[in-house]
């Protein structure tokens, strides 16, 4: 009975391991990783991928630094109905807690979030900080847009 239960157990544990790696295939288990893979699918082309950089989040927010060739800035998302939406892509201003609370964030929220922001981002090189900053200008998205990151 021994044998019979180290096989059953063994095979138990197969099981959760393949459907977990079959899971976590199809529904990232972060947020930070869902949030990279949504900008990734909207935006990542064969000929020019993009690198998602850092991602903070705070609550129904959150904020990814992204870099795509030369080009890099920073991408503002909500939580919406449990997938994560594109607001606005911006360079430094989109990290601002004034900036955080004009998107709906209660003012102790954004400014937590904008240290939060600083932070994870700070763990950046200095080339990177810098790339994710030469986003010129705001861009707002509207509700299931799909447009490029290029300003």
């Amino acid at each position: 009975m021994k044998t019979t239960s180290k096989y059953m157990a063994a095979a138990a544990a197969l099981c959760l391991v393949l459907f977990g790696a079959q899971a976590g295939a199809v529904a990232p288990s972060t947020d930070e990783q869902a949030v990279s893979a949504q900008l990734k699918q909207q935006f990542e082309k064969p000929e020019a991928p993009l690198t998602v950089a850092s991602v903070a989040v705070e609550g129904h927010y959150a904020v990814a630094g992204w870099m795509q060739g030369k080009q890099g800035g920073r991408a503002l998302l909500t939580r919406e109905q449990g997938s994560w939406a594109l607001v606005a892509c911006g360079g430094d201003g989109l990290v601002s807690a004034s900036f955080l609370e004009q998107a709906g964030m209660a003012p102790a929220a954004a400014t937590r979030f904008s240290a939060r922001i600083r932070a994870v981002e700070s763990k950046l090189t200095p080339t990177e900080r810098k790339q994710l900053s030469s986003f010129d200008g705001l861009m707002r998205f509207e509700r299931g847009a799909h447009h490029g990151m290029h300003h």
